[in-house]
């Protein structure tokens, strides 16, 4: 309920604050004593790391490739305005030759 509030960008009131410091705490003791709770907490903060480095690469290549795509769009433009001006030029011309 409270990872939800925090990933939904929600701020935690006094007792929610409380409530997951004891967590915190009785997790940190357990982790202490247990060794397969450690093994635990440490292959989820593995995974949890894991997670944010393929997602800071996903967005990396997301930008990288928004990048390309509007350097593209910009070389065609340019192509299309270079294109339209030498046809007004052979328009002209041809107006100028017709008179």
């Amino acid at each position: 309920e409270i990872a939800k509030k925090i990933a939904a960008g929600h701020v935690l009131d006094a007792e929610e604050l409380e409530r997951l410091r004891k967590e915190a705490q009785v997790s940190q003791e357990l982790e202490a004593v247990d060794p397969a709770y450690a093994r635990a907490c440490r292959k989820w903060r593995a995974q949890f790391a894991e997670d944010e480095r393929v997602e800071e690469t996903r967005q990396k290549i997301e930008a990288k490739a928004k990048a390309a795509d509007r350097m593209r769009r910009k070389k065609l433009d340019s192509f299309a305005v270079k294109r339209e001006q030498r046809e007004r030029r052979r328009q002209k011309g041809s107006e100028k030759r017709e008179a």
